[in-house]
């Protein structure tokens, strides 16, 4: 479960195929791949919501070369498919129309 005051603003979300992380905090997001090892960091806004379900999601917006970049991250077990790590939360990555899958945990 998150604590929207403390977990909220400290989280590592990774993917792969394609490869992506993205480390948070109370201001900011920086993003990073392959192609961009030193990340970018960017400016993002932030927010906590549950659903009718109970379960609960934190998000996070900015822009990216013009784009908008949504970070979505929930509740729930995720294996990120390339090692036997399981993580504690689900992440969802939007850049524009493009949508990619992975997995969070808090640093």
């Amino acid at each position: 479960m998150f604590k929207p005051s403390a977990e909220l603003m400290s989280l590592t979300a990774l993917g792969t195929e394609p490869f992506w992380s993205i480390r948070t905090s109370r201001t900011e997001v920086v993003y990073s791949t392959p192609e961009l090892p030193q990340g970018v960091r960017l400016i993002a806004g932030s927010g906590y919501a549950r659903n009718p379900a109970g379960r609960e999601s934190i998000s996070f917006s900015a822009r990216l070369n013009g784009e908008v970049l949504v970070l979505i991250i929930e509740s729930g077990q995720c294996s990120d498919g390339m090692s036997d790590t399981v993580y504690p939360y689900t992440a969802k990555l939007r850049i524009g129309a493009r949508t990619e899958q992975g997995c969070a945990r808090r640093d």
